[in-house]
């Protein structure tokens, strides 16, 4: 074989050699590249894998739910913020758009609003406050509704159970079947939803009954008490007593079967004269064996903006 021969195969030889240790690194990185794929890229406290797509920025609504996006390691619990438009807790407000001086209230929904606290004490029994049931109805009631649409539901779709009572579903859930059920809750037994179904019904077995009281005056009322309308016929509890030592204030009531589940009455010595029912006939339905106001916190009325028209401070 010629040198010129010898040479030519030596160097086709070498090529081949490159060429195939050449494929073969490109071919390792492909494999790489593809085993890649499903490994992740650690992002903070997220898992990336790979994904362009960037996980949306939700600062109220929690972590993000998705099977792509999950905490690493042993992280705390991301919870969403409590959700503002539950009622308050109690010692906390109660809302409602009240026009300053006046006795209109409807949703809460604009500067001119009430926060309204949560009235505390009075009749108690064996099983917790009258005005504590209360919340806790009205607190259901509300539950799947806005702060600035909340209008009560027309039904109780679920039973309310204490020690000493259950308070069963019931539709439409009516003004008597609310004041009836508080009490019973607290462990006052006197009044059932058969016999007393009609509000003029549980109007004249409260005159009736031992232990309780009918008066049109409204000194001595606290938390829990009942309002009892006349015209038309309806019942109420009372929220909180915001009366001076002259018998001049407001009195804020909750109840059922109505537009709005806050009420108000505006008091003048001691007496009724005006109120957001319509109806100045009214009576106040107490027991004789009841604890002092305990209502803790405050009512503040704004006339809007950060103005406050109306402040009522309690203990």
């Amino acid at each position: 074989m010629s040198k010129k021969y010898f040479l030519i195969i030596i160097f086709i030889s070498i090529n081949i050699i490159v060429s195939y240790m050449a494929w073969n690194f490109l071919d390792y990185r492909s494999k790489a590249l593809v085993t890649d794929i499903p490994q992740s890229i650690k992002l903070g406290t997220f898992d990336n894998p790979g994904n362009p797509a960037m996980c949306p920025v939700c600062p109220v609504c929690g972590p993000v739910q998705s099977s792509f996006y999950q905490p690493v390691g042993d992280l705390p619990t991301i919870t969403p913020p409590v959700q503002i438009d539950s009622p308050p807790p109690q010692g906390k407000q109660y809302c409602v758009d009240e026009a300053p001086g006046t006795v209109e209230v409807e949703s809460c929904d604009d500067s001119t609003r009430c926060d309204v606290a949560h009235g505390a004490g009075g009749p108690s029994g064996t099983c917790g406050t009258v005005i504590g049931w209360e919340h806790t109805i009205i607190e259901f009631l509300l539950g799947s509704t806005g702060k600035y649409n909340n209008k009560l539901s027309d039904n109780l779709s679920q039973a309310i159970q204490s020690s000493c009572y259950t308070a069963s579903p019931y539709s439409p859930y009516i003004s008597t079947f609310n004041v009836i059920d508080s009490y019973n809750l607290a462990g006052f037994h006197e009044f059932s939803r058969g016999s007393q179904a009609a509000a003029a019904a549980l109007v004249d077995a409260w005159r009736a009954t031992s232990g309780y009281t009918v008066s049109s005056s409204a000194n001595g009322l606290t938390s829990g008490d009942a309002v009892l309308f006349g015209n038309p016929a309806h019942v109420a509890l009372v929220n909180t007593v915001e009366i001076d030592s002259r018998g001049n204030g407001d009195i804020w009531f909750l109840h059922t079967g109505a537009t709005y589940y806050l009420g108000k009455l505006m008091v003048a010595n001691w007496q009724v004269v005006a109120s957001s029912t319509g109806d100045n006939n009214v009576l106040f339905g107490s027991h004789q064996s009841k604890g002092p106001n305990t209502t803790i916190g405050e009512t503040v009325c704004y006339c809007g903006s950060d103005s406050i028209c109306y402040q009522w401070k309690f203990n």
